[in-house]
Formats: C-alpha cells, structure tokens, sequence
C-alpha cells in the first residue's frame, strides 16, 4: 500500500485556490491512502479565521469611502463608490467560497483520509523540535510516529510549506521511510505509481 500523508497547507491550497491541482489528492487511486494528523484541521480552521479577518479588515474603509464620494455627483466619483461597492460584494463572495471549499476539502479528507491522531509519545517526540513552530512540531511528530508505528510499502509527505524542508526534519522522515515530496505535480505522479 502506498501512503501520502498531507498537512495543513494542502487544506489551505484547497481553500485559497492557490494550488490548483491540490484537490485531485483527493481523487488519487484507492490503493492510495491519505493520511492527515488531526491537529491540521485545527490549524486550518485557525489560519483560515486569520485570513479572513485581515480580509475583512481590507473593507473597514469601505462603507465611509463609499458614502463620502457617492455624494459627489461626478461621474468618476461616482464610478470609483461603484467600485468600492462591487469589491465589497466581491470579497464577500470570494471570503464566502473560500470557506466553503476549505469545508468541503475537510470532507474529502475525513472521508478518504487515514487521521493520524497524537498520543503521550507523540508530544514527547514533538519536543525534540525539528522546526521552530510548535504546531509544525506536532504535525511533524504525528507523521514521523505513524510511520514508525504502521509502516507501509511506501509512504511520503506532502507539504509545499518551505518551513517544513529543515534538514533536520527531512533526516527524521527518511530514518522513519518517509520520502518528502515538493510540489503538486511530484506528488501526483508519485501517487500513480
């Protein structure tokens, strides 16, 4: 069986549209199975609740600036509250799809995914800190304990996270049968094979 674990940032890709490809993972052949460590659906939800708000904050002007010019009757006054109204609109739209694509990608995963949950060895392994994140600690130590703990003929992980290519961590992940995989293309293809 081949396995490809995922993290946070495949949600986010999902979500944001910034990687085209990243939800075909979900449609990969059966014979390959997704695993996801449980703390990224939290990390998700928390990162997508930062982007929206700064997003938000984007359109804190928007009804002042929108009321001030539209009182101006020139035509490019006029022209420019228009504008101000359509990107509220839009933003609105795009926060709105967004959100429902990062719910439906939790969906995918929770249906197709193996979820790699932590454990007391987990977090003790987690404080060995690969990285200098917590969270990518934890995601790193779930993937690493897993694999060590429920071995496969080949496994990798799948990230497009620069933060997450530390030497140290890559070490770990190859002691453990792990190979890292850079980029969605590597990813698919490795995945049919």
């Amino acid at each position: 069986m081949t396995r490809i674990y995922v993290e946070t940032n495949l949600l986010m890709s999902v979500a944001t549209g910034r990687t085209p490809r990243a939800r075909e993972l979900l449609d990969l052949p059966v014979h390959v199975e997704l695993a996801i460590p449980l703390a990224c659906f939290m990390e998700a939800h928390s990162a997508f609740k930062s982007i929206k708000a700064a997003k938000l904050n984007l359109r804190d002007p928007f009804p002042r600036e929108i009321n001030d010019v539209g009182r101006d009757p020139d035509t490019h006054a006029q022209k420019f509250a228009r504008t101000l109204a359509a990107a509220d609109s839009a933003l609105t739209d795009y926060l709105d799809q967004s959100e429902r694509r990062l719910m439906n990608a939790i969906r995918g995963l929770a249906s197709r995914a193996r979820l790699v949950l932590s454990s007391p060895a987990v977090l003790e392994r987690s404080l060995h800190s690969y990285l200098s994140d917590p969270t990518d600690d934890m995601i790193a130590a779930s993937v690493i304990q897993d694999a060590e703990e429920t071995p496969s003929d080949r496994m990798a992980f799948f990230s497009e996270d620069e933060k997450l290519k530390q030497p140290t961590l890559i070490a770990a992940m190859q002691r453990a049968g792990v190979t890292m995989l850079d980029g969605i293309e590597v990813c698919l293809a490795w995945g049919q094979l």
